[in-house]
């Protein structure tokens, strides 16, 4: 079933949202208040870590969406209820409802090792022109807290590593970084590039999480390993997949591949919000991040009379009150 993006009206939503804001505002000192992001070139921004069927009916399916939310380049927000979530109709045919939306998780900061996999493959030119990519790179370096490391990798037509080994130098990362943008650009040699990065880690990383995290803007097109083989080895390696994608990249392959390894997906309309996705990743490796999970309710729209089973790809909206809504692709699969 294609994806079908929400035709709601965009002022409706938006009310509801300083609605909620209001609400906040009147609640007790112990709510948290929600501020407007930094004016740091970035864009709001979301990461998915599951989803989940949780009762399954020819009148009505039940299912959660675990999501963290990035609002600028250093901070999270917190502070959303029930309306600022909205799925619309799909295809006129099912309708959903907010049942409820909750935090959870939080608290952990364990240190990691990661490899920064940069997708450097001609279609960049067009998906992101101003190499924000790379500027979210080094953000990311900037704000990765002592105790862990990181790796720059890049890859086109083949992949390539940059320095020797696992490094918690920030400055030093910043310039491998830094590097990656004037590098040559030709295919995607992307599942290749994965499995040798999970195999670096698995090898070498020596803190407990061990994280690899992809930015791509287009399907593997060249190589001889697949997909599956790049999530057996993580899983067998104990790796988790982190996998950003920009432009038309929010294929399932991208989602499939973070949530069975237990990392996230990360889908960025705009290169802006690369810069937010960046500047939190660190919260997300380390177990500190909190997340929504949000629970739904589908059911049948007139004119449908059951709810058939099978894969639904929809559009989750945040509608955030600082004037910007996060597309969030999600794909339920009821079997």
């Amino acid at each position: 079933m294609r994806m079908n993006y929400p035709g709601r009206s965009l002022k409706l939503r938006l009310g509801a949202a300083l609605v909620a804001v209001v609400l906040f505002s009147c609640k007790k000192d112990d709510t948290i208040k929600i501020t407007p992001p930094l004016d740091d070139n970035s864009l709001p921004s979301a990461a998915v870590y599951n989803v989940r069927v949780l009762e399954g009916g020819e009148q009505k399916v039940r299912f959660s969406v675990d999501l963290a939310l990035f609002k600028d380049s250093k901070n999270m927000e917190y502070g959303f209820g029930t309306s600022q979530f909205w799925i619309d109709t799909l295809l006129n045919a099912y309708a959903f409802k907010t049942i409820k939306a909750s935090l959870t998780g939080g608290g952990g900061g364990s240190k990691y090792s990661s490899i920064m996999l940069m997708d450097q493959s001609g279609s960049t030119n067009d998906t992101d022109p101003d190499d924000l990519r790379i500027n979210a790179g080094k953000i990311f370096c900037w704000n990765m807290e002592q105790g862990n490391d990181s790796w720059v990798w890049w890859f086109s037509s083949n992949y390539y590593k940059i320095g020797s080994g696992f490094s918690s130098d920030t400055a030093q990362l910043v310039k491998d970084v830094e590097s990656v943008r004037n590098k040559p650009k030709d295919q995607t040699l992307l599942y290749d590039s994965q499995y040798e990065s999970v195999n670096s880690l698995s090898k070498s990383a020596a803190k407990p999480v061990k994280a690899l995290l992809t930015f791509t803007d287009g399907k593997n097109n060249s190589g001889s390993k697949s997909g599956a083989d790049v999530v057996n080895a993580a899983k067998t390696g104990n790796v988790r997949l982190y996998n950003i994608g920009l432009g038309a990249s929010s294929d399932d392959y991208l989602y499939d591949q973070a949530v069975a390894t237990g990392g996230a997906f990360m889908y960025a309309k705009d290169a802006k919000q690369l810069i937010s996705m960046f500047g939190n990743l660190g919260k997300l490796l380390d177990g500190s991040a909190r997340f929504y999970s949000v629970e739904w309710e589908m059911t049948p729209a007139k004119g449908n009379t059951v709810i058939s089973k099978g894969t639904y790809k929809v559009v989750l909206q945040v509608v955030t009150p600082y004037n910007y809504t996060i597309d969030v692709p999600v794909t339920i699969r009821y079997q």
